[in-house]
């Protein structure tokens, strides 16, 4: 909490065993310890893992954290795959790596910056996130998916239309950030309708909140209160990210806000929030750290 170096998950620390890595191909070195060749059945485009690096597979995120304490990864392949890592050692298991799409199957959750949710029940993720790629005309989802982590299989939408934004209830224009509270209410960043839709864990709408421009959002398991990440689109080089606090859904309405510095029209601001802390506390980065005060 105070900045302090805990541990490495990926790649995944050093002293870790090839029982715990069992998805991956190992290999004898010179050195001692084995060492991770590739994923097994399934090395090359579709894998999470392309050689020693990371940055080719895993694109801009924000990843989910489970009750049991595992950290939700999304590749950017076409296949989409997933990877549980726990948060306590790095270990990713055999069922812990998994395809939600691939070519010629729908639905695809497209390309994107992707934001992730679990359900405090730790049964289901939520994913959101996909953008209009002009450079490889990949065109925007507008909608949610969800996905079982008890038994994953493909993607199914949970809320929206995949192929056409809208302003009404039934519809998103560039959903982006998710979260859910204790409840299992999903809770989704309506970026270009500048709101927050609260969804019931059925998909019915609970609640809509105006919000300029949401890009990411928080909820405390413990009290409810929303924290919300508002960005402009990016590409303007005088890009500066909010913070807005906005109570709870009962009876939403902002009690607190702070502006974050420009950064490059490159960067992309990444909220976390640390709900145990007393008082809670915001984790801000866009190639650069910064703790919000006490007061938000």
């Amino acid at each position: 909490k105070a900045g302090q170096y805990v541990r490495t998950l990926l790649p995944p620390p050093a002293n870790i065993v090839p029982e715990k890595m069992a998805p991956f191909e190992w290999t004898q070195t010179a050195f001692g310890p084995p060492a991770i060749v590739r994923t097994r059945k399934g090395a090359g485009h579709n894998s999470p893992y392309r050689g020693i690096g990371f940055h080719d597979s895993f694109g801009r995120q924000t990843p989910a954290l489970t009750h049991d304490g595992r950290l939700v990864l999304c590749t950017v392949t076409d296949s989409h795959k997933f990877l549980l890592v726990s948060s306590a050692d790095g270990a990713i298991p055999e069922s812990a790596m998994f395809s939600i799409g691939g070519k010629g199957q729908e639905p695809l959750l497209g390309r994107g910056s992707y934001f992730t949710a679990a359900s405090p029940d730790g049964k289901q993720l939520y994913v959101g996130g996909s953008r209009e790629n002009k450079a490889t005309k990949t065109p925007a989802v507008h909608c949610v998916f969800r996905v079982a982590l008890g038994k994953p299989d493909r993607a199914e939408k949970f809320a929206g239309n995949s192929v056409e934004a809208g302003k009404d209830d039934a519809h998103f224009d560039h959903p982006l950030g998710v979260a859910c509270d204790k409840d299992g209410n999903v809770y989704v960043c309506d970026y270009g309708n500048d709101r927050i839709q609260v969804l019931k864990p059925d998909g019915a709408l609970l609640k809509s909140i105006p919000q300029e421009k949401p890009y990411q959002i928080a909820v405390s398991p413990k009290t409810g209160e929303i924290y919300v990440l508002s960005c402009p689109p990016s590409g303007k080089s005088d890009y500066k990210g909010r913070l807005v606090k906005l109570g709870t859904v009962v009876a939403p309405a902002a009690s607190a806000a702070l502006d974050l510095p420009a950064v490059h029209s490159d960067l992309a601001y990444c909220m976390c929030l640390d709900w145990a802390s007393t008082p809670p506390a915001l984790w801000v980065s866009a190639g650069g750290e910064y703790q919000t005060s006490p007061g938000l």
